[in-house]
């Protein structure tokens, strides 16, 4: 049994966050467990070894939560995918993949392709623009709050709240203190406005609560599948789009060969760009039995971090880790998990990302990119700011695809004849802090004995089986398109961020979100392990 180390460093000081990976190496030299006593947790970071502890959930188990801090733990342990366990996390992964497993998910494709072309067309008309702003926080936040059913005009304050919510899992530092009362404006949120009867029609938060209505869950877990979708899934894909842009402007060698071969390289791309430098650097775990973590011992009740970012730079595992390189095969990484709390909306995610990518393809022969500024957050490393400019267009800038069928005009789904609540009322609702006495920790005020929201940040390997028989990348791979259309336009929703982003590319005949498509409880389901599966199969969807 090796000796157990211990470390001073603070992995959450404001300069490590500006860049994790050198000292990230150093304490994977130290041990492969490895005792930071100012957070009183253990860290883990070699491949291996993280890989080993999520692919043991019954020692390395989730229920407790999986924050940093007490105080954020009580609040959702045991109540989200992410840190529910046995049937329960069956469960609630099955009502996650209802709207994603679904024939219909393909057709969803070419939306989402249109979409991204329509934006990428738009900012590429301008010559110059914040990746950040203008891109990488407007496309998969629009597709998101479209895919769930949520009015459009609350985008930038689900931005705000999204990143506060996954800030809390860090420690008790001045950023996570800082995130507490949005992280509580966020639960108010999914409590009283992301619910029936303000969710649009045909969307995925219509389908949790039609589980409600059938016994399946509750009302607080219904809005936790709501949470999981606005806080993972919306995090991982702002940061994966505008990383990816970053690393290919800086490789434009590799932004040339993405170019030549983007069926090829664009999923490849995306991979390495997780690899390279995961957008959830890390998750805890507490261990439920005296147990060893490469050779050292780690008592029951301690706090594992499993740390994604380390593992993805692991020189054990990948050579020369630190080189952003499209001629290895990462397919392996674990920027997304492993286990049964893989990240059950990552095809959604890479549906986006590929789509983005292709746009960018299209229309982008060269470009350049400015000084990056960090987004420091506990646990998500992105960007706050990245200046694009174009410096040569492709020579056939494509225009904007639109599916067949298109006929113009927004659905009532996708903000054409939206319910909106009165602006006081909203206003109460969003930017009021409620308040959650100390000793009723798991609910609202309004809700006493309830079990609470949880926060989900699902990880997933990339290496799972698609969702819809075939590599979600590239344009064309669903619906038939054909060219044409506008570029996206203002909806009227708030600025996001400082770059003003607000172009809403979901703003035409979205198959996002319809209120047509059957009963998605009668659909394959993909279990925790990716194995497809059918529940209750109707024969006439077959035809």
């Amino acid at each position: 049994m090796n000796v157990a180390e211990l470390s001073e460093i603070d992995l959450f000081d404001d300069d490590v966050l500006q860049d994790p990976y050198p000292v990230l190496r150093q304490l994977r030299d130290v041990g492969p467990a490895v005792y930071l006593p100012r957070h009183d947790v253990w860290f883990v970071g070699r491949y291996a070894d993280v890989k080993a502890c999520l692919a043991a959930p019954d020692t390395f188990s989730a229920h407790q939560g999986v924050g940093m801090s007490y105080q954020f733990n009580r609040l959702s342990a045991g109540t989200a995918v992410l840190t529910s366990e046995g049937e329960t996390h069956r469960l609630l992964r099955e009502i996650l993949m209802r709207d994603l497993n679904t024939p219909r998910f393909r057709s969803v494709q070419a939306q989402v392709d249109a979409e991204a072309e329509a934006l990428v067309a738009t900012l590429v008309a301008r010559g110059r623009f914040d990746a950040v702003n203008d891109l990488a926080r407007v496309f998969p936040l629009s597709v998101v709050c479209a895919f769930l059913g949520l009015p459009l005009q609350d985008r930038s304050e689900i931005l705000r709240l999204a990143d506060a919510g996954i800030n809390s899992f860090g420690p008790i530092n001045e950023r996570t203190l800082g995130a507490f009362p949005q992280y509580h404006e966020l639960l108010k949120y999914l409590s009283t406005v992301a619910v029936p009867p303000h969710l649009l029609p045909g969307g995925a938060g219509e389908t949790f609560y039609r589980a409600v209505e059938d016994g399946e869950i509750d009302r607080t877990t219904a809005a936790g599948l709501v949470s999981t979708y606005l806080v993972a899934g919306v995090d991982t894909t702002i940061n994966s789009v505008s990383n990816a842009l970053r690393l290919l402007g800086e490789n434009p060698d590799a932004w040339r060969r993405v170019r030549q071969d983007p069926g090829r390289l664009v999923p490849q791309a995306v991979r390495e760009v997780l690899r390279h430098d995961p957008p959830v650097q890390m998750m805890t775990r507490t261990v439920t039995h005296d147990t060893e973590i490469g050779g050292v011992r780690v008592p029951a009740g301690q706090r594992v971090m499993l740390n994604y970012a380390s593992a993805c730079r692991d020189e054990r595992k990948y050579a020369d880790p630190d080189r952003f390189d499209l001629d290895r095969d990462p397919r392996d990484h674990l920027a997304l998990g492993h286990g049964v709390h893989n990240c059950v909306g990552a095809g959604l995610a890479r549906l986006e990302s590929h789509a983005v990518l292709h746009a960018f393809a299209r229309q982008v022969e060269t470009f350049t990119c400015g000084p990056a500024r960090r987004h420091l957050n506990n646990v998500v490393r992105g960007l706050d700011h990245l200046p694009v400019e174009i410096t040569r267009l492709a020579d056939r800038a494509a225009e904007p695809l639109v599916p067949v069928g298109h006929q113009g005009g927004v659905p009532a789904a996708l903000g054409g004849q939206e319910p909106r609540l009165e602006a006081g009322v909203r206003a109460e609702l969003v930017h009021e802090q409620p308040h959650v006495p100390a000793e009723c920790p798991y609910g609202h005020t309004e809700h006493p004995g309830g079990r609470g929201v949880g926060v989900a940040g699902d990880q997933e390997r990339e290496d799972l089986p698609p969702l819809v028989g075939g590599e979600l990348a590239g344009p064309g791979a669903g619906e038939v398109v054909t060219l044409g259309g506008v570029a996206a336009a203002p909806v009227g929703q708030g600025e996001l961020g400082e770059g003003g982003g607000n172009l809403c590319p979901v703003q035409h005949d979205s198959l996002l979100a319809r209120p047509d498509r059957a009963e998605q409880r009668d659909l394959p389901v993909d279990d925790e392990q990716g194995d497809r599966r059918r529940v209750h199969r109707d024969p006439d969807l077959d035809a």
